[in-house]
């Protein structure tokens, strides 16, 4: 009712009229009347509020009639405007009658202000003369629609009125209303005539309907009401006692057949209103001690399963439909206004989140990840609290929700910045792999630079953990690994190297070991006078430990001394071999094995290299001896073939 009066009002105040308002009204008019209507079937309006509406829909008439009025002169104060045609306008201004209360369109407008400006003086029985002849302009309508009831009380208010003036200008009103008695009397005379045979023809359907007996009883009571409400509406139309004597027969034998189906009727709506009387004691029951926490959309489905029962158990007696039609709105508001308070709470609570969460996103203290955490934590209370009314419960979500993907953001941001730092570690470790990647070794003694490169990549740790990250991390195992080994075989190089510039000491203390087996004195031989390289510590010592050993072992050798000394030789050989090739003949598998118990034992507790076993050979082979020469032939080719396998430089 508030919409329909805030549209109707709306057209008062607005700077013109359009097609567009009035269609627009109308549509208000027909979607608000459907509600007004199922509104009324559940609650009946008051008297003053079913006034108050009432009005409303004069008003909406009101307008309506009068636009209609103006769709027909429309066109002709266009032209009488164009034409400058100042009687001919008045006349049309007048047949419109607009009303003062509402807004005119804008070409109304412009003749009422055009007619305004006429400074005539206005004579009182012109504006009668108007006033009956719009009198006369409502007659007419009502005549052309066969209004008869409303046209004759019309014509006998204004044919006293009319016949009454006795100036020259009301001879025209006297003949239009003549002509307007005519037509007045050739429908009552019409009516007689129609309403003749109608009357017949009604007898006669309601006596085919009260011998019929097939038809069903609710079919046969609408089609009896129906046939009632025309007989009512001819009125007194062509009446003779005969016929309405047959009608009245009729409706009392159908009234009769229908006697025990409306008693049934009645029992059903007896049984109705108990079902309302016990859903509205249901429902008091539950408002008298409602819960505190009650959730507001369990309370929403009660009422409107309330609603659906309460349409279920209809129809009701009529005489008490009202009372308890009240008592059920009345408890609808109570319901209602338990669910609002309820939401109210609700809306508190989630007004209390919303700050919370908005506290969240200036805190600089927590760490963001906490925030986070604990924004979750209040998006989970939210969706445990149920909702608020429905606009407010809108509006607040869309507020937490706005607060919530602000921290989210922020989240995010740190998310991206922090994978731009990963990204970069990642770009920055990419280049040194493939720097590493690039640099081949010459020497052993650029290990350093290897270190140099292990070094920079651990200040990159931690690294991220995804796919590119582990690729990489085994590209640059691989890499190091391969680079280790080719050290290692640099290394290894070096130790042969250096080994083939100890060969003139080596033959030296051959020769000197020969000589003083041959008897002909046993002699220290000096490392500097051969080489002209520094020894290392581990050569120096064995170096002194070869030349004590010449000098300090009784000559000739006995056979045991031999015996050691080809098996000890034997067994540098095998552990070179091991070294050069991995694998040994069969006839020296024994001294694999000991050598290879040897280097787990040694192995325990420090870890050696390639290059230092190989060391620790050839620093052994250059101790070993008093050696006879014809034992060092022996092994000499041999020895020499795995030095030289040994000292090729590793492939780029």
């Amino acid at each position: 009712m508030e919409g329909l009066e805030e549209t109707l009002e709306g057209l008062t105040h607005a700077n013109e009229l359009t097609a567009q308002d009035i269609d627009s009204l109308r549509a208000q008019r027909q979607l608000l009347g459907q509600r007004w209507q199922s509104l009324s079937d559940l609650h009946p309006p008051n008297e003053a509020t079913q006034q108050r509406y009432s009005q409303a829909l004069k008003q909406y008439e009101q307008s309506m009639e009068a636009w209609q009025r103006w769709q027909t002169v429309s066109l002709a104060v266009e032209q009488a405007l164009a034409k400058s045609d100042h009687d001919g306008l008045a006349e049309h201004v007048a047949q419109c009658r607009w009303p003062a209360t509402l807004t005119a369109p804008s070409l109304l407008a412009q003749a009422q202000k055009q007619l305004a400006t006429q400074h005539a003086p206005p004579q009182q029985p012109g504006l009668s003369l108007n006033a009956l002849s719009a009198e006369l302009d409502n007659f007419e309508p009502l005549l052309g629609r066969g209004a008869f009831k409303s046209a004759s009380r019309l014509h006998q208010r204004l044919k006293p009125a009319i016949e009454a003036l006795t100036s020259g200008d009301a001879k025209p009103l006297k003949s239009r209303l003549k002509h307007l008695g005519a037509r007045l009397a050739e429908l009552r005379d019409w009516r007689g005539f129609v309403a003749g045979p109608k009357r017949e023809q009604l007898c006669a359907s309601i006596e085919a309907l009260a011998d019929d007996p097939h038809m069903a009883e609710s079919a046969l009571d609408r089609h009896h009401r129906q046939l009632g409400k025309e007989w009512k509406a001819l009125g007194d139309a062509a009446a003779n006692r005969e016929q309405s004597a047959r009608f009245r027969a009729a409706s009392d034998r159908i009234h009769e057949r229908l006697a025990p189906w409306r008693a049934q009727l009645d029992q059903e709506r007896e049984a109705n209103l108990h079902g309302r009387e016990a859903l509205c004691e249901q429902l008091e029951t539950l408002l008298a001690q409602p819960a505190e926490d009650a959730d507001p959309d369990m309370l929403r489905e009660i009422r409107d399963k309330a609603r659906h029962q309460w349409r279920h158990y209809s129809p009701v007696p009529r005489e008490r439909s009202e009372a308890i039609g009240r008592r059920f709105g009345a408890i609808r508001h109570r319901l209602q206004a338990v669910i609002d308070q309820r939401a109210e709470q609700i809306a508190a609570q989630k007004r209390e989140l919303i700050e919370q969460v908005q506290a969240l996103q200036n805190d600089s203290e927590q760490p963001l990840a906490t925030r986070i955490a604990r924004t979750k934590q209040l998006q989970q209370q939210w969706r445990s609290l149920g909702r608020a009314q429905k606009g407010e419960e809108q509006a607040l979500w869309k507020t937490f929700r706005s607060a919530c993907d602000q921290l989210f953001a922020q989240r995010d941001a740190h998310k991206h910045e922090q994978a731009n730092r990963q990204q970069q570690t990642l770009d920055q470790l990419q280049a040194i792999i493939d720097e590493m990647d690039g640099w081949q070794p010459t020497q052993a003694d650029e290990s350093e630079r290897l270190d140099t490169y292990l070094a920079s990549i651990s200040q990159l740790e931690p690294m991220p953990r995804n796919r590119r990250s582990e690729g990489m991390q085994r590209r640059l195992s691989g890499i190091v690994r391969a680079k280790r080994e080719r050290l290692s075989r640099l290394e290894i190089v070096g130790k042969v190297q250096q080994w083939h510039a100890l060969l003139p000491l080596v033959n030296a203390h051959l020769h000197a070991d020969q000589q003083a087996l041959n008897g002909e004195g046993a002699q220290a031989v000096e490392a500097t006078s051969e080489i002209s390289i520094e020894l290392t510590e581990a050569f120096s010592e064995a170096h002194q430990q070869r030349n004590h050993a010449r000098l300090s072992t009784p000559l000739p050798l006995s056979s045991e001394q031999q015996s050691a000394l080809e098996e000890q030789l034997a067994r540098l050989r095998v552990h070179l071999s091991l070294l050069a090739l991995g694998s040994v003949k069969q006839r020296d598998e024994p001294l694999r094995l000991a050598i290879q118990v040897e280097r787990l034992n040694s192995g325990i507790h420090t870890e050696r290299s390639k290059a230092d076993e190989l060391d620790e050979v050839l620093v052994a082979l250059l101790a070993l001896g008093p050696m006879p020469h014809n034992l060092w032939l022996q092994e000499v080719n041999e020895l020499d073939n795995l030095l030289s396998r040994l000292a090729r430089p590793p492939q780029p």
